[in-house]
Formats: structure tokens, C-alpha cells, sequence
């Protein structure tokens, strides 16, 4: 996870390693290959997702079909311009929606249309149209902003059931959620690293207690 106060830079440096931003110094290394001067199509290409804080979907689609389209956009522009195959006979990419519909817990939302969707159902399908593209690296902007107590609960519990295989990396104001889901925090204040380390290690940092916590308790108190 990667925490700290607001205009610390951390969506910043999320668009720096997906590649909507140029770096100006330093470089980017995705599983062992310099992607600093890589286009972001080709990061894709090597496994890497990311989600935004607003959900962007097709509002006039149903969930069965923004999933069909997330496929179709992971294979090769030959492929994925293959109009003349109904999608409904494409039944290992329809086998694959459906799963990938129960794990973010929309299965039984499979046709309903995206728009009448609620705002934490839209942050579970955004999730999982990456999620069915078989991500490396999945990048997730705050998850739970603008989510009800239940529907943080629900994103929680579908996070955490995301396969192992997956790596998550994941910028969130929400410290529980933090502390529930990450195995390792990092911390950033005014565009550098603050600290690091597991969250007991974080919890207990009196930088961070005092620079980001604290922050966190006193608005809390206001």
C-alpha cells in the first residue's frame, strides 16, 4: 500500500509507472525490464493494470458486456477487430466474464446496465474488467473512496480473495483497509519516501505518527 497525505504525490507516482506521465528523472523497472521510455500500451503488455479514482465504463452497456470488451482489448488489434464472431458463441470469453463476475461479486448483475449501477458495484466491475485480462502488476487508486460502510466491506473482502499471483499495489486513505489488506506500507510525505515497512512497523513510527496519522486522527476528531 502506499499511504500519505493529500498532494504527497501518490497518484503522481502511479501515473509515473504506468506511463501517463513522462519521468523526468530516475527509471522504471517492470519485472526486470526498463519501461521508463515505454508507451503504455506495451506496459500492458507485460501484465500491468490500473484502475482511477472515478470509474471509467460504458454507462449504456451491460456488465456482461464491459467485461467482453476488457477481454477484447487485452488480445491483438487483429483479433480484437474480429467483428464477424457473436459474442454470445464465444464461450471460453463468456466463461471467462462469468467468472470474473463472481469474484468481484457482480454475478447476479451480469445484465444489468452499467448506468444503473451503484457507485461501489462500479468500483467492483472497473476492478474486475482488469482482473479479467489475467493482470502481473494491478495499480488501484483508492478503492474505497466514495464507498458506504457495507460496500468498503465488500471491497475489502474482494481484494483480499484477489488470486496470489497478483500483485497489488494500492494508494488508500482508508488505514483499516490498509492495515487489513497490505503486507508491506509505504509511506510518502511532500514527494518523497517517509517510511516503510510492514504495518506494525508503520503503526508505530513516530514520523509517520506525526506527519500522516496524527493528520488522520485529528481530522477525524474535527
Amino acid at each position: 500500500a502506499l499511504i500519505g497525505t493529500n498532494g504527497a504525490g501518490k497518484t503522481t507516482l502511479f501515473n509515473l509507472i504506468a506511463g501517463d506521465l513522462p519521468v523526468s528523472s530516475g527509471r522504471i523497472f517492470l519485472f526486470g525490464t526498463d519501461v521508463t521510455k515505454v508507451p503504455v500500451h506495451k506496459r500492458t503488455r507485460l501484465g500491468l493494470r490500473r484502475t482511477y479514482q472515478t470509474p471509467a465504463l460504458f454507462n449504456g452497456l451491460t456488465v456482461r458486456e464491459n467485461l467482453y470488451l476488457a477481454l477484447l482489448g487485452n488480445e491483438s488489434p487483429i483479433q480484437h477487430l474480429s467483428c464477424w464472431r457473436p459474442a454470445a458463441k464465444d464461450a471460453e470469453k463468456q466463461s471467462r466474464i462469468e467468472q470474473t463476475a463472481g469474484t468481484v461479486m457482480l454475478f447476479e448483475k451480469l445484465e444489468a446496465k452499467v448506468g444503473d449501477l451503484s457507485h461501489g458495484e462500479r468500483k467492483q466491475l472497473e476492478i474486475g474488467m482488469v482482473l479479467a485480462t489475467s493482470p502481473k502488476l494491478l495499480l488501484l487508486d483508492e478503492p474505497a473512496a466514495g464507498l458506504s460502510a457495507r460496500e468498503r466491506e465488500v471491497m475489502k473482502d474482494l481484494l483480499r480473495n484477489i488470486p496470489s499471483d497478483v500483485t497489488l499495489f494500492i494508494i488508500e486513505h482508508d488505514m483499516d483497509m490498509v492495515i487489513y489488506l497490505a503486507e508491506r506500507i509505504t509511506v510518502m510525505y511532500d514527494g518523497v519516501v517517509l517510511a516503510e515497512g510492514d504495518p506494525d512497523e508503520i503503526q508505530c513510527n513516530p514520523e509517520v505518527q506525526r506527519v500522516y496519522l496524527g493528520e488522520a486522527v485529528n481530522a477525524a476528531g474535527s
